[in-house]
């Protein structure tokens, strides 16, 4: 168990930022999965103790108006803590800190509402410039369900108020505006808030709120539990859309996507359906959102990807080499690959490719791609666990080629453990020089930083050479966060 209080004792020993800087990249795995493991009534345990360190970080000048890159994935870190303990001075103190990001929005709509001298006004009055703080579309790339249980916070802050002083009148006024906004404001149409503000009144506000907070606490993208049987098998989709893909002459990643975006069209592309996907963590267990996966992000996936082959191409055009696909979904990484290949007269020799995705669904249809791109016959497996769940063996081919490793938007994904247990599992089958594709939309510091740790565990432990390493946005309209780099074999 991470020892916060020894964190808190170590960190202020510090005397400047850049050593600070350091300790917390050594540090910083172990304490996200430990503040991230943490439940609403844990962090109320230690709110103030949070507040206190922060304060004395700031006393310290450890932290200041523009902090180095791991100092401010920290600050993120502690900041999305405090979203959900309602802390208003820590709020205060850290808004003055942090970088310009999503979480500084909300944290700056906390502070409005947790700041109020007249409920009978307040809240009314500030319904929505809080919204729009909250809903930002500044920061598209932003988990949706962030968005829902900030609002939803907003909203239980005041019934709370509301309830205290059982006054129905002023909670129903309230509550007809999230009505009365829906339509310029899509997160208010969102599932979850429609049934919470329906259902909790000043009158049962005490007898639910324990079960709204445990509702709000587990909006965040669910986690399969790991197989005791993984024997199980997926076997590639066999559908009319698949019969449709056997009929395209001379397949490309756009033509494919092609048939996904015909399909949406064709049943009127519905809004819930991108909201559905929360910015692609959902793991999709409905074929619709296959087809909405491909049209929303299959775009970005190719401008990032197909940059970043350009700069290993050189590497595996001449050599036999594996690959595995992380967190492959359809496989839509795989498939830019041998497109972008093919479209310059390059044919890999792939051995084998490694397909893992928690969707068996999403699986399905991965494996399938596959055989529509494929120009000789590779081996493949498939392995339908979560990145938490996978075993060694999993990841281990018979043979000694070269591996290519394709994260794709997936590094930077907050919720699988990106601790030493993960990275050992990938660096113990070694048997040749490895190449890592690690490409993820440019969000913030902490999110870049699981891919900078994720590099430097392995720059630190062998011999590594960096290939690529960019923070720039494609065509000045796709995000984009990059670590190539080759982990070179030593005996």
């Amino acid at each position: 168990m991470f020892n916060f209080k020894k964190f808190t004792i170590d960190t202020l020993n510090y005397k400047n930022q850049e050593d600070l800087d350091k300790y917390l990249e050594s540090c910083f795995i172990e304490l996200e999965e430990y503040l991230e493991s943490l439940s609403i009534e844990d962090i109320n345990k230690i709110k103030f103790d949070i507040e206190n360190f922060l304060f004395d970080m700031e006393d310290a000048k450890l932290i200041k108006d523009k902090n180095p890159k791991m100092i401010n994935a920290f600050l993120l870190l502690i900041a999305q803590k405090l979203e959900q303990a309602n802390l208003i001075g820590a709020i205060t103190n850290i808004l003055n800190y942090l970088p310009q990001s999503a979480i500084k929005n909300r944290l700056k709509a906390s502070r409005i509402y947790l700041r109020v001298n007249d409920i009978s006004k307040d809240y009314n009055k500030n319904f929505e410039n809080i919204v729009k703080l909250i809903s930002s579309e500044s920061y598209k790339e932003e988990y949706r369900y962030k968005k829902v249980n900030a609002i939803l916070n907003f909203f239980m802050t005041a019934m709370s108020s509301f309830a205290r002083v059982n006054n129905n009148n002023l909670a129903e006024s309230f509550k007809k505006l999230f009505a009365s906004h829906a339509d310029k404001y899509s997160i208010l149409k969102d599932p979850l808030v429609v049934e919470i503000v329906n259902l909790v009144t000043v009158a049962n506000y005490m007898d639910t709120k324990e079960k709204i907070f445990e509702k709000i606490s587990n909006n965040k993208p669910q986690k399969i539990a790991c197989q005791i049987n993984d024997l199980q098998t997926v076997k590639k989709e066999d559908s009319l859309y698949s019969k449709n893909l056997y009929t395209i002459k001379n397949p490309t990643f756009a033509k494919v996507r092609q048939v996904s975006f015909d399909y949406i069209k064709s049943i009127g592309d519905p809004q819930e359906l991108f909201y559905r996907l929360d910015r692609g963590v959902t793991i999709i267990e409905d074929e619709k959102l296959l087809y909405k996966y491909l049209v929303s992000f299959g775009g970005k996936h190719k401008a990032k990807l197909e940059s970043a082959f350009e700069k290993v191409i050189d590497n595996i055009k001449d050599t036999k080499f594996n690959i595995i696909d992380w967190g492959c979904g359809q496989a839509l990484a795989t498939m830019v690959l041998l497109d972008f290949a093919k479209e310059r007269g390059i044919e890999p020799d792939i051995s084998d490719i490694c397909l893992i995705e928690p969707s068996k669904l999403a699986l399905s249809r991965a494996l399938l791609h596959v055989d529509i791109f494929k120009t000789k016959e590779y081996n493949i497996k498939a392995i339908n666990k979560d990145i938490d769940c996978l075993k060694k063996e999993d990841i281990s081919f018979e043979n000694n080629y070269k591996t290519l490793h394709l994260f794709s938007n997936i590094l930077d994904v907050e919720s699988f453990n990106l601790n030493n247990n993960f990275m050992k599992k990938i660096s113990s089958n070694i048997k040749n020089d490895n190449l890592f594709v690690c490409v993820s939309p440019n969000i913030n510091d902490k999110r870049n930083g699981r891919i900078d740790l994720f590099y430097k565990y392995f720059d630190d432990n062998f011999n590594t050479e960096l290939l690529s390493a960019r923070d720039t946005d494609i065509n000045n309209k796709h995000k984009r966060y990059e670590k190539i780099f080759q982990v070179k074999y030593t005996k």
